[in-house]
C-alpha cells in the first residue's frame, strides 16, 4: 500500500489526511483517511520531524496503517 499524505494546520491544531493506493500505477484510490491532532509544534525551518512527522505517524497509528516503505 502507498499512502499520499498532507497536513493542514489551524494555529496549534492540525488535520492530516491520507489517500491510499495499491500501486504507483493505480488509477483510483483504495481508501481515504483523516485524523485531527490537538497540539502541534511551531514551524521551524528544516525541522520537519517536529511538526509534520508526528501528525503523519498519528494518522498511521489511529487507522492501523502500514504503508510499504521499500
Amino acid at each position: 500500500m502507498i499512502i499520499a499524505v498532507d497536513v493542514q494546520y489551524h494555529h496549534d491544531t492540525a488535520t492530516v489526511g491520507g489517500v491510499a493506493f495499491e500501486h504507483w500505477t493505480s488509477e483510483c484510490e483504495h481508501a481515504t483517511y483523516r485524523s485531527n491532532i490537538d497540539e502541534v509544534h511551531d514551524y521551524i525551518p528544516g525541522e520537519f520531524y517536529r511538526r509534520e512527522l508526528p501528525c503523519i505517524l498519528h494518522l498511521f497509528k489511529e487507522h492501523s496503517l502500514a504503508p510499504d516503505t521499500r
